[in-house]
């Protein structure tokens, strides 16, 4: 409990003569307005040290600074300060009064310390969060950019793979038709060749009778116009089968 205004008044009681030195203590006016000066910045500071991010208010910061200047001044100030005492007992009152206010100032001084310190160890936790944070939020970047890139190789992977996939099936289906082409162009060939057994069998027998050489003469005709009927369908059959063969090998160098 400050009991600095008890004091005055007992060390005022107590000047000698009474009457001549009834305003003595006056002159420590300025002294203790600086220390009750010092004691509220001090409360203050302590309320705000309770607010981890206070020493980011630049008015807060501002009032430290305050403080601190007023400490040092009061320090400078009490160690030059001179006082004619007019007796004995003065003087001795004198002295009692600066070593109160030297001992108040000393206490608010490792109060300022001690407040200090609590503020540096918040900056420093505050430092170490921001850090710590910083350092996941990079490792959940890296971990997303690396998820986000294998999940691009995959479906680059499955999407190369439905090419490939159906690139085969084109391939396939180009060989089956190729292969029933084929087999219709096997087919063409047989009924051909049975064409012309037929006409050896034909000039066989024209040499029989002339109404039989008059017939297959006829039938001759009647083969040799359907032969030369189908040629221009032979040979669109065998440019569209040449032109698949084509197509083919195309894709099979793609």
């Amino acid at each position: 409990m400050d009991r600095s205004k008890e004091f005055m008044a007992i060390v005022t009681s107590t000047f000698i003569p009474q009457n001549s030195f009834r305003n003595a203590p006056s002159h420590f006016k300025d002294f203790f307005m600086h220390l009750e000066k010092i004691s509220i910045n001090l409360k203050e500071i302590e309320k705000g040290c309770i607010n981890k991010h206070i020493y980011e208010d630049f008015t807060f910061q501002e009032k430290i600074e305050t403080t601190q200047i007023l400490i040092e001044d009061l320090k400078k100030n009490l160690s030059n300060f001179i006082f004619e005492a007019k007796n004995e007992q003065e003087e001795l009152n004198t002295e009692n009064i600066k070593e109160m206010i030297r001992n108040r100032l000393y206490k608010n001084a490792i109060l300022l310390s001690k407040y200090l310190n609590r503020i540096e160890k918040q900056k420093k936790n505050e430092k170490l969060r921001r850090n710590r944070f910083s350092a996941e939020q990079e490792n959940r970047n890296v971990t997303e950019t690396s998820e986000a890139n294998n999940q691009l190789q995959t479906e680059l992977l499955i999407e190369e793979n439905e090419i490939q996939n159906l690139r085969e099936r084109v391939r396939e289906n180009i060989a089956l038709q190729i292969n029933e082409l084929g087999q219709v162009v096997s087919d063409i060939s047989l009924h051909v060749s049975m064409q012309g057994e037929n006409l050896k069998r034909i000039d066989d027998l024209m040499g029989d009778s002339r109404g039989f050489v008059q017939k297959s003469t006829h039938e001759i005709n009647k083969t040799w116009n359907m032969i030369r009927n189908r040629r221009n369908t032979f040979i669109k059959f065998f440019g569209f089968w040449i032109f698949l063969a084509f197509v083919f090998w195309i894709l099979k160098k793609m």
